[in-house]
């Protein structure tokens, strides 16, 4: 069954989706707080992380990767590679850093940096769902 594409339906979406994320985002802090608690060094999610940075360049290409997917300049940004090439572009960059990776020991802010920028102009956002008038009074 497919919704009314309305005003009232995408801003409602765009709600449940926020507060989705909010608790998404508490709960993990609240578990990040209660291990950091914890006597067992090196077990919250960002010590988990920063480790598993160094040790492979998958955590800082992926978020780099989706950092410059979700941030990048201007909503009106269309990919410098039409889909579906922006897609397999994608894919060849990751396995190249992925295998570099594997033989070389590349300082995880390397793949954050350079994947940002690739985010941003392989694969932007779709321009907005709604215009910015059906926007006014959505505070989020």
């Amino acid at each position: 069954m497919r919704l009314p594409d309305n005003e009232l339906t995408r801003t409602a979406t765009r709600r449940s989706v926020l507060i989705a994320l909010t608790v998404l985002v508490a709960v993990l802090v609240i578990i990040d707080i209660a291990l950091a608690a914890d006597p067992e060094p090196g077990n919250t999610w960002s010590e988990l992380m920063r480790s598993a940075a160094k040790a492979t360049p998958v955590v800082s290409w992926l978020s780099g990767l989706v950092m410059g997917h979700w941030f990048h300049p201007g909503d009106e940004l269309e990919p410098v590679i039409d889909p579906p090439g922006n897609a397999l572009v994608l894919l060849a960059l990751s396995g190249i850093v992925l295998t570099i990776g594997a033989v070389m020991d590349i300082p995880p802010w390397l793949p954050l940096v350079v994947a940002a920028p690739i985010g941003a102009f392989v694969w932007p956002v779709d321009t907005p769902a709604m215009p910015p008038a059906a926007m006014r009074g959505w505070s989020a």
